[in-house]
């Protein structure tokens, strides 16, 4: 794989809160029925949803898990990308520039080939068409379905930002890089293979030591993915439930409170997207409350992922 230089960015933020605290909890089903009494403090929190559309724009919207959840109005920024051409992408994170602006930046997979993607919007919220750049990281990700990455702040007297890199190949390969240089080139490639029958998948934990994909399946399954980030890469798999999600092209994780998840899955076939509240990971024991299809407009775009702040300064995950 060909690597390049240090780019800095992040996410279109477009006026849209990260996110504000609460503790997911509910039914998903029968089994889970005595966690309703906590169910409705997931409602005071909020994602914050970015999206490329298909004449190649970013777009960028807030979800608020009320009842029913609905999606904000958001802003739209275009020509960011060739329509047509982004197929996957990651988490997006931003930083504000001196001038009062938002640097935005993240990774994508153009047709074959992943990119670090920066744009930089003035203090007016408008595009400056001179900051928009696509800095070639690797080729042969044409066989690529999923990507997802994790960023960790540094540990106590470190400088050292943990930045790593998840990728799902369609033949069932999972890959892991490590980009934590000065420079984010992707090293250290680590696989593991037996993920054939996943469809899609996003990160929903971060820590020191591992980091936890959650994965929709084909025949509809939920599992949890943990990643040691030590080598050799031998992930650890647990079922969360065994039907009913494999309507979902898209999944976007965002925290809520200590240790809960807000969950939005999107059907892109018919567009819409519907918003869980998960708890604490846990196996089939995990509880899920069903939120409800979002309201407010439909979801037809591409692509969807979780904003953030650059540098793991954001909320981090504990899903798992």
């Amino acid at each position: 794989m060909t690597s390049t230089r240090k780019v800095r960015g992040g996410a279109v933020l477009l006026g849209i809160a990260l996110l504000s605290g609460g503790l997911p909890a509910g039914p998903a089903d029968a089994k889970t029925t005595a966690q309703t009494s906590t169910a409705s403090t997931a409602a005071v929190c909020k994602q914050a949803i970015g999206a490329v559309t298909a004449k190649g724009a970013v777009a960028g919207f807030s979800v608020t898990a009320g009842s029913p959840p609905t999606r904000s109005v958001g802003g739209e920024v275009p020509g960011i990308y060739t329509p047509g051409a982004a197929r996957l992408t990651g988490t997006f994170t931003t930083t504000r520039t001196a001038s009062g602006g938002l640097e935005n930046w993240g990774n994508l997979v153009l047709g074959t080939k992943v990119v670090r993607s920066l744009w930089i919007l003035d203090a007016n919220g408008k595009l400056d068409p001179r900051s928009v750049m696509q800095f070639g990281i690797g080729s042969g990700f044409g066989d690529f379905i999923a990507l997802a990455n994790s960023e960790m702040p540094p540990a106590a007297g470190s400088t050292r930002v943990r930045r790593t890199y998840y990728g799902l190949r369609k033949d069932g390969v999972l890959f892991r890089w490590d980009a934590s240089g000065p420079h984010h080139y992707w090293m250290f490639m680590r696989s593991a293979a037996g993920f054939s029958s996943v469809k899609t998948m996003t990160l929903i934990s971060q820590t020191a030591t591992y980091d936890t994909l959650l994965a929709t399946t084909r025949g509809g399954a939920l599992y949890t993915i943990r990643v040691p980030l030590a080598s050799p890469m031998k992930p650890v798999v647990k079922k969360v439930r065994a039907a009913t999600w494999g309507a979902f092209d898209q999944l976007v994780a965002t925290p809520c409170g200590r240790a809960g998840t807000l969950l939005l899955a999107v059907d892109t076939d018919v567009q819409i997207a519907r918003l869980y509240a998960v708890g604490h990971a846990n196996g089939t024991a995990t509880v899920i409350r069903g939120l409800g299809r979002v309201t407010g407009g439909a979801f037809n775009a591409p692509l969807y992922y979780r904003k953030t702040l650059e540098d793991g300064k954001g909320p981090l995950l504990y899903g798992e």
